[in-house]
């Protein structure tokens, strides 16, 4: 049986898991620019979100819960990693409210919002309400698969855990928080544990001073929640569950630390324990009160201490972790949502188009990087280099649509004729770009169909494509290089003789491919395959091409007005 309940659970892992996806898709195509914006402004103070985190695990009953709502909203773009930081803070205080609400049970609304978005989704012709059913449907699998884990692990954890491991009477305080952490991790809510804990002390099973050490350490529960559903996720996700595991490690440890007098603290500012002398059989009896409202305090203390200690230093975790990112690789640009722009500069035009110019160099450097990932794909296929490819593909969507509503809400303010053209450019490569994204992942889908259905091309065929292939990356790599470098050189001259070659090229590769179908060397299926990968290479070549185009039209125009 408990081999069954393992594989159980792991079953409602994956539940989980599966729900977060789905509840992520759906937030980040329903989520319109007001939700997200009104969103975006309620938790852009530290405070707010902290408080915003607190009334979502009062509000679920679960801070394991909320934080995997949280690291929702984090894979669908909705709040950065120094919001999602704050809020994840917040979540522990919310705990303390919930703990005298336990007999609420999210989990009872699983398998109706099951139906309710599956319907949604598959019944119902307006679009936005499909994308609210993916939310609902994802919120659902999210919850069954707690349930599932929550009924099928209990029976393991008790069994393995309280029977065996509570038992020893020289339980360390580690090996206590360890306790009160794998607690949280089988019944998938912080405040049930408490209340599990506050019952094992209110029976004499623990000691006070055992308990206390489970409470401390239920919080690296949920932190390893919040990491097991940033599986999968965007790259800001799994840094901010990331990070507050490590917050939640360092709380922890400081806490054991200084127990001694972290107990004194909690025995202070809670009621006296009352000890009641009864004789039973002719045996002296002792019954401990005010346990529950010590450990419920106790709990209270170390979730504001972590509040105060680590919410101010959000954002220096946030930005840290960014350059660290950027030391080693270019995932740091994965951050589904704009980091430049902000919407309160509006009024200050100038650092708003030096903001605007920033965010489009970073959509550059995201579009050159995917294409350069689906051209490795040509050599060695990689399905984490799949993912990311999608990934970037994802922010490009939504960077196109932020950078696009900031330009146009900047137009807006009466810009002097340089900016105005400056604007106008803009708004063109923003466009372009994003095509360039379609276009890579138009190519990844045919490799993944060639990979799928067995295709195979010939050697020649297949050099022709890395040849090509090579060219496009030149011309991309000049579309998307740094305005200062496109000063230096005649940029745009360059890009005409390769574009010149590049069409010589594809001449040539028509030829040779039409004799290799007359022949039979190559099966139509094959062939359609490589002629769609040529057009799209085409096309990313010509949108970088007229990227470039409009980056010299916009210099000469700069110069001129300068003149």
């Amino acid at each position: 049986m408990s081999l069954l309940s393992l594989l159980a659970a792991l079953g409602g892992l994956g539940l989980f898991i599966l729900g977060m996806k789905t509840l992520s898709d759906g937030l980040q195509k329903f989520a319109g620019d007001r939700f997200r914006r009104a969103f975006d402004r309620i938790t852009g103070n530290r405070l707010s979100a902290a408080l915003t985190g607190s009334g979502l695990a009062s509000l679920l009953q679960s801070s394991s819960a909320a934080a995997l709502l949280v690291i929702g909203f984090t894979n669908a773009g909705l709040v950065s990693v120094y919001q999602t930081l704050a809020i994840l803070l917040g979540t522990g205080l919310g705990t303390t409210i919930t703990i005298q609400i336990l007999a609420f049970q999210i989990t009872a609304f699983a398998l109706p919002a099951i139906f309710v978005g599956t319907f949604l989704r598959h019944f119902v012709k307006r679009r936005r309400l499909s994308y609210l059913g993916n939310i609902i449907l994802g919120t659902g699998l999210l919850f069954l698969g707690l349930q599932i884990m929550q009924g099928y692990s209990s029976g393991i954890g008790q069994a393995l855990l309280l029977k065996e491991i509570l038992r020893s009477e020289y339980l360390a305080r580690v090996s206590a928080a360890l306790c009160g952490a794998m607690i949280t991790l089988v019944v998938q809510s912080s405040s049930a544990t408490v209340g599990i804990v506050i019952a094992l002390a209110g029976s004499g099973v623990v000691g006070f001073d055992v308990a206390a050490s489970m409470v401390i350490g239920e919080t690296l529960g949920v932190a390893c929640t919040t990491v097991f559903g940033s599986i999968g996720g965007t790259n800001a996700a799994r840094r901010a569950s990331l990070l507050y595991l490590g917050i939640t490690v360092c709380s922890i440890i400081t806490a054991l630390t200084v127990f001694p007098y972290l107990i004194e603290l909690v025995r202070y500012v809670s009621p006296l324990p009352v000890t009641l002398y009864h004789t039973a059989h002719g045996a002296p009896t002792t019954v401990q009160t005010f346990v529950a409202r010590q450990l419920a305090n106790l709990h209270t203390l170390f979730s504001i201490g972590m509040l105060v200690v680590f919410l101010p230093l959000t954002g220096l975790l946030a930005r840290s972790t960014t350059r660290i990112r950027q030391g080693n690789d270019d995932e740091y640009l994965l951050e589904a949502r704009p980091r430049f722009l902000d919407d309160r500069i509006l009024n200050t035009p100038p650092i708003a188009l030096r903001q605007a110019r920033n965010e489009l160099q970073r959509m550059s450097r995201i579009a050159g990087s995917m294409f350069d990932d689906v051209i490795e794909q040509f050599y060695k296929y990689d399905a984490k280099r799949t993912t990311r490819i999608r990934q970037k593909e994802a922010v490009l969507d939504i960077l196109q649509r932020d950078l696009t509503g900031f330009l146009i809400q900047l137009s807006r303010k009466q810009p002097n004729v340089r900016d105005s053209v400056e604007l106008t450019a803009m708004l063109q490569i923003v466009i372009h770009l994003e095509h360039i994204g379609d276009q890579n992942e138009a190519l990844l889908d045919f490799l993944l169909r060639k990979k799928e259905e067995r295709l195979l091309f010939s050697t020649i065929a297949m050099s022709e494509l890395k040849g090509l292939s090579s060219e496009v990356a030149e011309m991309v790599h000049l579309a998307v290089a740094m305005p200062e470098e496109l000063k230096t050189r005649p940029v745009l001259a360059e890009a005409v003789e390769k574009k010149h070659a590049l069409q010589a090229s594809q001449d040539r590769m028509h030829k040779l491919h039409v004799k290799r179908m007359s022949s039979g060397r190559c099966n139509v299926a094959s062939g359609i395959i490589y002629n769609d990968m040529v057009a799209s290479l085409d096309r990313i070549a010509e949108y970088a091409f007229e990227v470039i185009e409009i980056e010299e039209e916009l210099n000469n125009e700069i110069a001129g007005s300068s003149n």
